[in-house]
């Protein structure tokens, strides 16, 4: 996951105060496939984290504003086979959308994107899982076919998604 451009913190609303939403988003998502490009990780957690606190600040998010630079960070993870996560933790935010959403998940899968893993970003037992279900109909709509799953760096599970 990506935390910081440069010096500056996706979870201080200064850096989102102090600039245009675009500048903001588009300064993320660079710095997202400059990350990936680099590599040495397996799965990409939330992809779109800065709406979490852009949203709050700026008052909206909308995925197709940046769908180049969403698509860029899609294709460098198809070049760099890196999967990307569907995180729930912002269902339970102001946001109200996983990260991504559902439009963002149906261009990773045009780009050809089959995979996916889920995460709650679960920092407390109560929060353990939530929004999985949603987040598994969300990547069956959005025309992934699975959930993968990774452990010590090995890919030890591929569950078809069905309709439930």
């Amino acid at each position: 996951s990506l935390h910081w451009v440069g010096r500056d913190s996706m979870f201080n609303a200064n850096f989102f105060r102090s600039r245009p939403p675009e500048e903001a988003y588009r300064a993320y998502f660079s710095e997202l496939v400059t990350m990936i490009e680099h590599g040495g990780f397996d799965v990409l957690a939330h992809a779109d984290l800065p709406k979490r606190v852009g949203y709050d600040v700026y008052g909206s998010f909308e995925s197709r504003t940046y769908e180049t630079e969403l698509r860029k960070v899609w294709q460098a993870c198809l070049d760099h086979n890196i999967i990307p996560e569907i995180n729930t933790k912002s269902l339970r935010m102001n946001v109200g959308r996983a990260h991504p959403d559902d439009e963002a998940l149906r261009w990773y899968a045009e780009m050809g994107g089959q995979g996916v893993s889920v995460g709650s970003d679960a920092h407390n037992t109560g929060s353990l899982g939530f929004g999985t279900k949603d987040a598994l109909h969300s990547a069956l709509q959005c025309g992934l076919s699975g959930i993968v799953q990774f452990r010590q760096r090995e890919l030890v599970g591929w569950t078809k998604l069905v309709e439930s």
